[in-house]
């Protein structure tokens, strides 16, 4: 066995498999998650150690074909090939001259043909490994941000420990609240504007006077995506990127800000039952996670409504690779009236609902709409202004029966856009600084609204008192939110990119980062 084993040539085989590895590495990166810097794939490889992601799967499969399968036989072949046309196969490596006899011929006889001092140059080792090291500095540099200096465009050291208020409230459990919040999916005030169209599409929902609605309420920059969102007004922080994890792409993580004490962590400890209703699937940006660590008990997904005689719309909004349909905006609004109804008032509860069809560009109207307000001749020519429509009615019936239902006397509504939508308003010249996400508060006990502004954060704090609990802060403060019941401004500039902060201690303290 030792007398088989050449160790020149494995040591060539060694070689070449490291070059290869090298080589491949910037190429897998990029297509898996980007242009990203050492700092965040470093950082990344760390949260394995602290438990906050599993091994994907598909990440695992990838990574033995292109960084064992790939260049083991790549590097076999480069072995082979050197070997044979430098002549150095060792006489007495009798089996592997026995395998490659009659190929290796044919190279060497098509090499002596082509045989030039400028190939047999190229064919000395060390100029393999300088052509072979030149091109991986060009695919990392191409692929990957791993040579560029991180910039980091504000430290959030200072920001996150002198900003963030921990929760601190007290709690009279006689006047604690049942309490709705639905979230409609890029739904903004701007539908209002006659600029987007003299149809008057919010005229239903507005007619209830027994509301209070905010003038101003900004999307805060790079949070106009739905788990941003909702961690912002429900935990009163910035959702940051980490390691690989940006945006929606949070399926992979096993923990979700852990350590931070969210809305439904403070009810849930005053014996609320907190429940979710989607009609999108749980598991879509790792939401089912961020629900798990939170106390949430009761989920209501897409998984549920298919498996439980639920009719599905190809007309709505769902992944194609997993169910058979989808949910409509009305559909989640007759369940939600349902469920109340249901409930058992001697407890308390918190519904958090998120609604799907006016996702853009053009959203996900229902067919039965549709044929109301256009030709059933031209359904599928349908734009985004007729699934606002479609989406307003839906929920000004769900209003109406909220109220004839006495409803409104066990349950605060809160009524608000889960971020402004990802579509332009430049053919309708709509300027960005006129542009509002949509809120109304329909509550209980009568809290007079005395901001006409309020970001994200504010959301967190406004809710508690919503809810009956009382913040002991003397600003009405509780993580980097003021309340709306304070005439206390906010001082965050409307225009902060968090996105840009490098990570606090404290901040990586809400994922148990130590």
């Amino acid at each position: 066995m030792i007398k088989f084993i050449n160790i020149k040539l494995l040591s060539k085989f060694l070689l070449f498999y490291v070059l290869w590895l090298l080589l491949i590495f910037p190429l897998w990166v990029n297509s898996k998650f980007g242009n990203i810097s050492l700092e965040q794939f470093n950082f990344h490889l760390s949260l394995v150690y602290f438990d906050i992601i599993g091994g994907d799967s598909r990440i695992i499969q990838s990574s033995i074909k292109w960084f064992f399968i790939i260049p083991t036989i790549l590097s076999i072949l480069f072995v082979y090939l050197h070997s044979a046309l430098t002549g150095n196969f060792k006489k007495n490596s009798k089996k592997i001259n026995y395998f490659f006899k009659l190929s290796s011929n044919l190279v060497i006889f098509l090499f002596n043909k082509f045989n030039t001092r400028f190939i047999k140059f190229f064919l000395k080792l060390y100029i393999i490994i300088f052509i072979f090291f030149v091109l991986i500095i060009i695919l990392f540099f191409d692929n990957t941000l791993f040579f560029n200096k991180t910039i980091n465009i504000k430290s959030s050291s200072d920001f996150f420990e002198k900003s963030y208020v921990e929760p601190n409230i007290s709690v009279d459990k006689n006047k604690l609240k049942n309490t709705i919040i639905i979230y409609l999916e890029s739904f903004e005030k701007t539908f209002a504007n006659p600029k987007f169209s003299n149809k008057k599409l919010l005229s239903k929902i507005n007619a209830n006077n027994t509301y209070q609605s905010i003038n101003n309420y900004k999307q805060i920059p790079g949070f106009g995506w739905t788990i941003g969102a909702l961690v912002a007004t429900q935990c009163g922080i910035p959702l940051l990127d980490l390691g690989f994890f940006s945006g929606n792409n949070w399926y992979e993580a096993k923990k979700f800000l852990p350590n931070v004490k969210c809305l439904s962590d403070i009810s849930y400890k005053n014996d609320f039952n907190n429940i979710f209703i989607t009609s999108d699937d749980i598991e879509s940006a790792g939401t089912n996670i961020f629900l798990a660590n939170h106390n949430y008990n009761e989920i209501y997904d897409l998984n549920y409504f298919s498996n439980n005689g639920y009719k599905l719309s190809k007309n709505a909004y769902y992944n194609k690779n997993k169910f058979k349909g989808g949910i409509h905006d009305s559909t989640i609004f007759e369940f939600i009236i349902k469920k109340i109804e249901n409930l058992d008032l001697s407890k308390r509860h918190l519904i958090t609902a998120f609604t799907l069809d006016t996702h853009a560009v053009d959203g996900y109207p229902s067919i039965s709409c549709l044929k109301k307000i256009k030709d059933k001749k031209d359904l599928n020519n349908y734009i985004y202004q007729n699934t606002v429509k479609c989406t307003a009615e839906a929920l000004a019936k769900f209003i109406e029966i909220f109220h004839k239902k006495n409803l409104n006397k066990n349950f605060n509504l809160i009524l608000i856009g889960d971020h402004l939508s990802m579509r332009n308003y430049n053919e309708e010249k709509i300027k960005e600084s006129d542009r509002s996400i949509f809120n109304q508060f329909y509550l209980i006990k009568k809290q007079k609204i005395l901001k006409s502004e309020m970001i994200f954060f504010d959301l967190y704090p406004s809710l508690l008192e919503i809810l009956g609990f009382h913040i002991e802060d003397s600003l009405n403060r509780v993580a980097f939110g003021y309340s709306i019941f304070d005439a206390n401004p906010n001082p965050l500039p409307l225009n902060t990119n968090y996105k840009s902060f490098k990570k606090s201690k404290k901040y990586l303290s809400f994922w148990g980062i130590e």
